[in-house]
């Protein structure tokens, strides 16, 4: 049976207090266009994970790449169109329209098959993974995979949803350029600003704190506060230990931010 959901609220920003003044992160670069060029990395997928010692892997269309300081290498692991990294170190993704994972004889095992080509995956609470993406023509849907057991649908929308990231057991997601979060058989629209809005979100489960990213920002909110943390980078947000990594595929560029304490 599909949940109806209504939103709770229709306001900019819902709650927050004015921009904070912006404490000046400390940038390191990890992809750059020279590096992917000299190491040979094609067009970059959308998508990039941190495996849980901290490396940091990309994609393009024939293979995946971990990439560091030291340059970018190849992994034989080759046919994801999403992927990420669960807290065992198991590497999750998509191909085709089936949910994959790697096995330890280094090859692609199917799980189950998606509802249709496209999905996307991300990390959530614990061992708890996120699929979002296409499920019908015109349909967006997200769900929660436990342990690689069978998928339990959270909503269902006529709408795009663009990203998806989990605070704690609460679960967040963009979708039309606005910020929700999932509340039992509700929505709550947690933050919206004018244009083509928001494009991804992620979460520091320690601090509580939201980062935020459009086509040119990228924004934290935290203790009810909106701070600016990048003027110079935006893309796909992921946040780590090690600090906020933030991803443009089209321009090559993969960035981490520290944020002084």
């Amino acid at each position: 049976m599909r949940r109806r959901f209504r939103h709770t609220a229709l306001v900019l920003l819902l709650g927050l207090a004015p921009l904070a003044a912006a404490e000046t992160p400390v940038l390191q670069l990890i992809l750059t266009p020279k590096i992917a060029s000299a190491a040979g990395i094609g067009s970059l997928i959308n998508c990039f994970s941190i495996t849980p010692d901290g490396v940091v892997v990309v994609g393009d269309k024939s293979h995946l790449w971990a990439v560091g300081a030291a340059g970018a290498l190849p992994l034989k692991i080759s046919g994801l169109t999403s992927f990420t990294f669960m807290p065992g170190g198991i590497l999750l993704g998509v191909a085709g329209n089936n949910l994959v994972y790697l096995d330890t004889d280094g090859t692609l095992k199917t799980l189950f098959a998606l509802p249709e080509p496209g999905m996307n995956v991300t990390q959530g609470q614990g061992n708890t993974l996120i699929l979002f993406g296409p499920e019908a023509p015109g349909r967006d849907g997200l769900y929660l995979v436990h342990e690689g057991r069978q998928a339990t649908k959270i909503l269902s929308l006529a709408a795009t949803i663009t990203d998806v990231a989990a605070l704690n057991t609460t679960l967040l997601f963009i979708s039309n350029g606005a910020l929700y979060e999932v509340l039992g058989h509700h929505l709550r629209l947690m933050a919206a600003e004018p244009g083509s809005g928001f494009t991804s979100v992620t979460t520091d489960p320690t601090t509580g704190a939201i980062y935020l990213a459009d086509a040119s920002h990228v924004v934290e909110i935290k203790h009810g506060k909106i701070i600016p943390i990048s003027n110079n980078f935006s893309g796909l947000l992921r946040w780590t230990q090690g600090g906020l990594i933030i991803f443009d595929n089209r321009g090559g560029t993969l960035v981490r931010l520290r944020t002084p304490l």
